[in-house]
């Protein structure tokens, strides 16, 4: 949504081109707190109270974030709907994983195509308002409120269809705790309780009890999970050390901790400093070829969000081809996404640039998917809240500076950001090439 926004706000408030970043390092910075914070608390006190508080968040603070006066006031609360949406990610993958038949997991990746039928859906939004509730004046004095509401629109727009997304998750669609969390943290009894409730929803005649749990499971949630903290005090204690050091142990499980958080950070580094300011980049390049009208970007910015929907099917598909996996997908994916981005850069025709960033579109949301998929599978239950969400919010407190810098890159030379993007995801590749655990 921001990336939408930037070239609209930025004008009726007079902020600097320099500085046009910070609101999106903002919602990075909101981001990183939330994918931490959110992570933790489902992994202490369940999926569910976080899974249902996420979305509220975010849509809340999406609508305030479009009666925002000044830029200072649209940081806050782009910091503010960064802490709800920051949540979601750690939860969504573990959630799945839990709840799904093990023959049936590496369905997580399709989680992605949602991704960008979200991004798609808030593209049409924009192109909707922006090209017709804009401004066309270039400084402050000549974009009056009242004559630039189209970004507002979109905030308050996809702001209030979050907040819908919210009520139908709350009141409509029952979400029962995850089994497995339960069970990791020693909780036998609700545990049971939340899988015959599962059981009576789908009008299953199967039920199970608590004798029926074996011995080895028993013995395994209880050195996981512990006996049940009821006290607040004693459920904070495990916030510490206990809580990070099975994402290291044995070694060749740390290795691989270490190598997730690396590769989240790097592409999210990479995806910032593009994704986060196409629609500045479509209308810098197209003002050379006389495609840069507000209806033009924003039209192409829908094709581009089109394109990275196939994305998650192609890595369904190429995953399960022999002596390739997850890690040979994500390393063809990266290294094709780095070639994308130099041609989006070097290309002059406006047909060769829309094409560049079709092709990155869906190779890039190949990649997104099966790391999706693979980070929450290496981790093991107890931990994977911890495991992803710490992931994510590396990945976000790295990226916090990306915004600021990339509008001051932009300022001198706008193809300078597109080329530290390739770099990005071209290390991608042998990163992913490095990780010793083959997931399945």
């Amino acid at each position: 949504m921001l990336a939408l926004i930037n070239p609209k706000w930025s004008v009726e408030f007079g902020t600097a081109p320099a500085i046009i970043g910070g609101v999106q390092s903002c919602y990075f910075a909101g981001l990183a707190i939330g994918a931490g914070a959110w992570g933790y608390c489902a992994d202490i006190w369940g999926r569910k109270f976080a899974f249902n508080c996420t979305l509220f968040t975010a849509g809340a603070f999406s609508c305030m974030a479009g009666g925002m006066p000044n830029y200072a006031s649209l940081c806050i609360f782009a910091l503010l709907m960064g802490s709800g949406t920051g949540g979601n990610l750690p939860l969504d993958g573990a959630i799945f994983l839990e709840s799904s038949p093990r023959t049936n997991q590496h369905y997580l990746m399709l989680l992605s195509a949602f991704w960008q039928i979200g991004q798609v859906f808030a593209s049409l939004v924009g192109w909707g308002f922006l090209a017709n509730f804009s401004c066309n004046g270039t400084t402050a004095a000549t974009c009056p409120k009242s004559e630039n509401m189209g970004w507002r629109y979109v905030c308050i727009t996809l702001g209030g269809f979050v907040l819908f997304m919210w009520v139908c998750r709350f009141f409509l669609f029952t979400f029962h705790e995850s089994a497995k969390n339960l069970l990791a943290r020693g909780m036998k009894d609700e545990a049971v309780d939340s899988l015959n409730k599962i059981a009576i929803y789908n009008h299953s005649p199967h039920r199970i009890s608590v004798d029926q749990l074996s011995h080895e499971t028993s013995s395994i949630t209880s050195a996981q999970g512990g006996r049940v903290r009821s006290v607040f005090r004693e459920r904070m204690e495990i916030y510490g050390w206990q809580r990070i050091k099975p994402l290291f142990q044995p070694k060749r499980m740390g290795f691989t901790t270490v190598l997730v958080w690396i590769i989240w950070t790097v592409i999210q580094i990479g995806y910032t400093m593009f994704n986060g300011f196409l629609p500045a980049f479509l209308q810098e390049k197209g003002i050379s070829n006389g495609a840069a009208s507000v209806g033009d970007v924003y039209k192409q910015y829908v094709y581009i969000s089109l394109s990275g929907i196939p994305g998650s099917f192609i890595a369904l598909w190429t995953v399960n081809i022999p002596y390739v996996g997850r890690r040979g997908v994500m390393a063809v994916s990266g290294a094709v996404s780095a070639i994308c981005l130099v041609l989006f850069a070097k290309l002059t025709s406006p047909g060769g640039q829309l094409a560049a960033n079709c092709i990155q579109a869906a190779v890039g949301n190949v990649f997104y998917a099966v790391l999706y998929a693979y980070s929450p599978e290496v981790f093991p239950t107890y931990v994977r809240g911890t495991g992803v969400g710490i992931a994510s919010m590396l990945a976000r407190v790295f990226a916090v500076w990306v915004p600021v810098v990339t509008g001051r890159l932009a300022a001198i030379n706008v193809n300078i950001p597109l080329i530290i993007s390739a770099v990005c995801f071209g290390l991608l590749a042998p990163l992913s090439l490095m990780l010793p655990i083959v997931s399945c």
